[in-house]
């Protein structure tokens, strides 16, 4: 896999009852036991790492100038992109270790009709990103913020985060 940012180390609960990263240590393991390659840097630190969500994003690829459906994990430092390939199998693409240096940002006017659109900005590569609806890109976009920030490492949820139901996710 990519690794971005040189000094990365290390079912969408959306704070379902599970209460979206209760068993960090368990949730780690879980998901690197799914992944091919396996990242020995996620298990690094792996009872500190909480897990936040995971679901369905599609990346459009710069070079073959296509979308693509992957699936992401994202940890409260972590981000994995994958490609599924089974039921419980997936394929590394690229780990990113979130830091201060990177950035999500919504796409109000999308370039590419019937999409919804947001991107990720990382020192050396920026990824167009397209969520499935509106509810789920403003979601990510929130929680990838929080854990860029570290809001979850101290350990909440991001401020204006609601139980689903409950208001606005």
């Amino acid at each position: 896999p990519r690794f971005l940012c040189s000094h990365a180390r290390t079912r969408t609960t959306m704070w379902s009852g599970s209460g979206g990263g209760g068993r960090a240590p368990q949730d780690v393991a879980r998901i690197y036991d799914m992944l091919t390659p396996k990242p020995k840097e996620l298990l690094q630190g792996a009872h500190s790492r909480r897990f936040i969500r995971e679901g369905e994003v599609s990346v459009y690829n710069t070079n073959e100038r296509k979308v693509k459906p992957r699936y992401f994990f994202l940890f409260s430092d972590v981000l994995l992109l994958t490609k599924k390939e089974g039921k419980k199998s997936f394929w590394l693409k690229v780990y990113i270790s979130l830091r201060t240096s990177l950035r999500v940002e919504d796409v109000k006017d999308s370039t590419f009709p019937n999409r919804v659109e947001f991107r990720l900005y990382a020192p050396k590569k920026t990824f167009i990103l397209f969520a499935r609806t509106e509810q789920e890109k403003v979601g990510w976009i929130r929680d990838v913020r929080a854990a860029i920030n570290g809001e979850f490492n101290r350990g909440g949820r991001p401020a204006n985060a609601s139980m689903p139901g409950m208001g606005s996710d």
